[in-house]
């Protein structure tokens, strides 16, 4: 099904896993390649701890939506 979409992953490695192919602010030197890629994984790894935090959070005070709060506490932000 995802070759019929045109998102085929046959040529999918470790190397350019998430590559999309928009090479815009890419920048052309080997050197900034690998600084550019490492920033990126330290950025999705920071976006999944904040996630899992936001999890965390929600299952401890029993807010399972959005904006986590317990409920006590989202009146009064509420103005009532």
């Amino acid at each position: 099904r995802f070759k019929q979409m045109g998102l085929g992953f046959e040529k999918l490695t470790l190397d350019i896993a998430g590559d999309w192919g928009l090479k815009g602010l890419f920048p052309s030197s080997l050197e900034g390649q690998a600084q550019m890629r490492t920033k990126e994984l330290k950025n999705g790894r920071l976006a999944m701890l904040a996630v899992s935090g936001i999890f965390t959070q929600g299952v401890l005070w029993n807010a399972h939506h959005f904006p986590f709060v317990p409920q006590a506490a989202s009146s009064d932000f509420a103005g009532g």
